[in-house]
């Protein structure tokens, strides 16, 4: 994921569209949410704080992919084009606490249709297993 990224120079997609976009490529499938919901947390990823590669970092605001927790540094769609970025740097700092969530659903499976196939399993079994 993190190399599809970096091939990008420009997008006219915001922060949260190509980072859903950039999911969606390596099969990674989440209904689309803006970043200030993303933020609050969503079904599909769990908050996490020591972030690995292609977990999210979020702000009300803006939304990125972890490239390298080691570095401190994500890529994300900025009007100027699609950057890697320090997340301890001044700037981003001055946007407020960041959060991280990893995608914690099987891979390849949209949301929808994970959230439908345990809403159907567990209708019908009714308790009776």
């Amino acid at each position: 994921m993190i190399s599809a990224g970096l091939q990008v120079e420009e997008t006219a997609l915001d922060c949260s569209h190509f980072v859903n976009a950039l999911f969606q490529q390596v099969g990674i499938y989440y209904r689309y949410q803006p970043s200030r919901v993303l933020y609050g947390g969503v079904p599909g990823f769990k908050r996490v704080y020591r972030p690995s590669e292609g977990d999210l970092i979020v702000w009300p605001g803006h939304v990125g992919v972890i490239v390298d927790p080691a570095e401190q540094t994500f890529l994300s769609a900025l009007s100027r084009g699609v950057k890697v970025s320090s997340y301890v740097s001044r700037y981003w700092q001055r946007r407020g606490h960041a959060r991280f969530f990893r995608y914690s659903l099987p891979v390849s499976s949209p949301t929808w249709l994970a959230r439908n196939s345990r809403l159907s399993t567990s209708s019908t079994s009714d308790g009776l297993d």
